[in-house]
């Protein structure tokens, strides 16, 4: 069972002639925290395997490349996830109490604590014990998260925690990752945390939300700024001429609004044949068919042009001229 609400979530504020600096600090405790560590060792003891067991309210993540042979397990690596579901919180918060203004992440900081008065003999903190982060790609429930269980997450790309055998904190810059989840929520999964080699001796441990110190809580720091929203307008031509001169070379949207700006655009020929499709089609379309000229013609666009979580659908025609 969880222990009652504990929560630490603390804002600091720097005004600004035109734009107003804050700093988010999240730091959730043992109920509103969500972090887990998971173990792939397939027998241990007599209890139920590590691999199929929860450890949802451990006091420690722990980042391990380990044996235990008294347990037959001769091998095994603990992992550990993390994720700030406040910080949907405040985004949801935000957007509701300040419609005019738009949200720039300056920088965003992910720190995690030493584990004081280690149980375990290796002392927390052991060996080649470099970690990365990674960034959890699918959503997971913190009581339920097994080895078996555990969610995807990407490997094309990790931040290094260099090994370290003597530190009281470690400060992991995450700001690319916030600013993404704060882009686009629904992928705010959080962060898994694993040794960089998984063979043994190697350790790095940190405290976990179920700390009964809540000094030692995982934090989040946030450095953002606010500012006024661009009065945003939005065209799209009705000719262009693809012909490299660098002039009017490509057909998109024409907008004075250049920050967070996301288009969907598809385009069609005059008989319905779709001819250009992206999801990222903020630099338009260049005038070519499977890498090939377009023929002069009437075209047919579609587009979803969105601005934060705005968003403004557009479709008209326009006239391809060489």
């Amino acid at each position: 069972m969880k222990k009652p609400f504990s929560f630490i979530y603390l804002l600091f504020f720097t005004f600004g002639i035109a734009k107003s600096q804050s700093t988010l600090v999240l730091k959730p405790g043992t109920a509103e925290g969500k972090d887990a560590s998971i173990c792939n060792a397939f027998t241990w003891s007599s209890l139920p395997p590590p691999n199929v067991q929860n450890y949802g309210d451990h006091f420690a993540l722990r980042n391990n490349s380990w044996t235990a042979y008294i347990h037959n397990s001769a091998l095994h690596d603990w992992w550990s996830l993390l994720e700030f579901e406040a910080l949907d919180t405040f985004l949801l918060e935000f957007e509701a109490l300040n419609a005019l203004q738009q949200l720039d992440i300056l920088s965003a900081t992910l720190k995690l604590f030493e584990l004081p008065d280690n149980p375990y003999f290796n002392g927390g903190q052991y060996g080649n014990n470099q970690t990365k982060l990674f960034r959890i790609t699918k959503h997971w429930e913190e009581m339920e998260v097994t080895w078996e269980n555990r969610p995807t997450y990407d490997d094309s790309q990790s931040i290094i925690i260099p090994a370290n055998n003597d530190f009281d904190s470690v400060m992991v810059d995450v700001t690319d990752w916030v600013r993404y989840f704060i882009e686009t929520p629904e992928n705010n999964h959080g962060f898994l945390i694993r040794p960089t080699l998984m063979d043994p001796y190697r350790s790095m441990n940190f405290s976990s939300s179920d700390h009964e110190d809540q000094r030692y809580w995982p934090e989040l720091i946030i450095e953002y700024e606010t500012s006024e929203k661009e009065n945003c307008q939005f065209d799209f031509p009705n000719v262009f001429t693809p012909d490299g001169n660098g002039i009017n070379d490509r057909f998109g949207v024409v907008t004075n609004c250049m920050d967070n700006i996301r288009v969907s655009m598809q385009i069609y020929d005059r008989w319905g044949k779709q001819v250009f499709q992206s999801n990222n089609a903020i630099d338009g379309w260049d005038g070519k068919i499977k890498g090939q000229a377009a023929l002069p013609d009437v075209y047919i666009f579609r587009a979803v042009v969105k601005v934060g979580q705005e968003e403004e659908f557009f479709e008209g025609n326009f006239t391809l001229m060489k």
